[in-house]
């Protein structure tokens, strides 16, 4: 909870991204490329989110390829 801008959505978001979520779902662009920052067109970006499962913490990652559009992920760097 807290004030517009302050990126509750963005949070949200990239949590929903980085579990496998269709870009849809999360109410923006269903284009993997709009999750890229502007300027940065043609790099890489990512979501990571950090899963705690007792003792374990298991880091999931997404990676988004603006430039061919798709995206793979990786599990502990994996």
């Amino acid at each position: 909870m807290g004030p517009n801008g302050t990126g509750k959505s963005s949070v949200t978001h990239a949590i929903c991204l980085a579990c496998g979520g269709d870009p849809k779902t999360v109410g923006r662009s269903g284009d993997l490329k709009q999750f890229v920052k502007r300027g940065k067109e043609g790099m890489e970006a990512f979501c990571e989110v950090d899963i705690f499962r007792g003792n374990n913490v298991v880091t999931v990652r997404r990676i988004i390829n603006s430039e061919k559009k798709s995206s793979k992920w990786t599990i502990d760097g994996r």
